[in-house]
C-alpha cells in the first residue's frame, strides 16, 4: 500500500510537471511570436526609409496595428555611424489632415536647423492631442524606427513643437524624464512638477501671443531654475502666435546651447 501511494504521488507530480512543462512551452512560444512581430512590423517599416535629403511623407504602423502619417526631412549627408542628431517635432493644434508636420518643417524647422545635419521626423498626431498615450507610445515608436533606419546619435536626440507642439514638447519631457537630450518648445507650454524636470528645455514665445501668456511662462521658468532645473526662455515682441516663420531667426539661435549640451560638436 505504501508503495501504491508512493507511485500515485509521483504520477501525480509528474502529471503537474507535464502540465507546466507545456505552460510554460505556451507562454514561451506567446512571447517569441510577440518578438517575431515586432521585428516585422520594425522591418517592414524600415524597407520604406528613404535615403534622398529633403522632405518625405510617409506613413508607419504601429506594434497595435495602427498607421501614423508622419513627415521625414533628411539633410544632404547621413554618415550612417551613429554620430547625427535626430529631433522629433510636434505640430501645432488644429484639424491633423494630410501631412500635417510638413508645413512646420519647411516654414520653421528646416530654416532654423539648416546648419545642424539632423534628421527630423514630424508625426501626424492620432486625435489631435498629443498628450494621449496612444500618441506617446506611437510617437516613440516611430522615433525607434527611424533611428535604427539611420543609426542616429541617441545621445542627440531632442524633442520640439510649436503651439500645441510645444505643450507636447513639455508634456513628453515630464512623462519621459531624460529620454530627450533637450527639448525646445516654440508658442507652447504647460506647467510640469520640479521633480520631472530631468531634461534641459529651451522656451521660445512671443509677448504679443494672444493665445498662451508669455508672464506664466516666465513665472514657470523661474521656478523651475530655483528648483535647479535646466531651463531657460527667450522672448521675442510684436509677433503674434500664428506668425510661425518669424520665430525662425529665435529658434536658429538655440543650435549653439544643443552643440553645447552634445559636447560641443555637431
Amino acid at each position: 500500500m505504501l508503495f501504491l501511494e508512493a507511485v500515485k504521488s509521483r504520477y501525480r507530480n509528474g502529471v503537474i510537471r507535464v502540465k507546466l512543462l507545456i505552460a510554460a512551452s505556451i507562454t514561451t512560444m506567446m512571447i517569441a511570436s510577440t518578438i517575431v512581430l515586432e521585428i516585422v512590423v520594425a522591418a517592414e517599416n524600415n524597407e520604406n526609409l528613404p535615403s534622398t535629403s529633403g522632405i518625405h511623407d510617409l506613413v508607419f504602423v504601429t506594434q497595435a496595428g495602427e498607421s501614423m502619417r508622419y513627415s521625414l526631412s533628411l539633410p544632404a549627408h547621413i554618415p550612417y555611424d551613429g554620430t547625427q542628431g535626430i529631433a522629433l517635432v510636434l505640430h501645432y493644434g488644429g484639424q491633423p489632415a494630410g501631412f500635417y508636420g510638413r508645413a512646420l518643417l519647411e516654414q520653421l524647422m528646416q530654416p532654423a536647423f539648416a546648419d545642424l545635419d539632423v534628421v527630423m521626423v514630424a508625426p501626424v498626431s492620432m486625435g489631435g492631442d498629443w498628450a494621449t498615450s496612444a500618441n506617446e507610445r506611437a510617437v516613440l515608436e516611430l522615433l525607434t524606427m527611424v533611428e535604427q533606419g539611420y543609426a542616429t546619435n541617441r545621445a542627440r536626440r531632442f524633442i520640439t513643437g510649436y503651439s500645441m507642439g510645444g505643450v507636447g514638447t513639455w508634456h513628453m519631457v515630464s512623462q519621459h524624464p531624460e529620454h530627450f537630450s533637450a527639448a525646445i518648445s516654440v508658442s507652447g507650454f504647460k506647467r510640469i512638477p520640479e521633480k520631472s524636470c530631468k531634461t534641459p528645455i529651451y522656451a521660445l514665445h512671443s509677448r504679443a501671443d494672444s493665445i498662451f501668456d508669455y508672464q506664466q511662462l516666465e513665472d514657470l521658468v523661474d521656478s523651475l531654475v530655483a528648483n535647479d532645473c535646466n531651463a531657460k526662455v527667450d522672448f521675442i515682441d510684436g509677433i503674434d502666435h500664428y506668425n510661425i516663420p518669424a520665430f525662425a531667426p529665435l529658434l536658429e539661435g538655440t543650435v549653439p546651447w544643443l552643440q553645447e549640451i552634445w559636447g560641443g560638436a555637431k
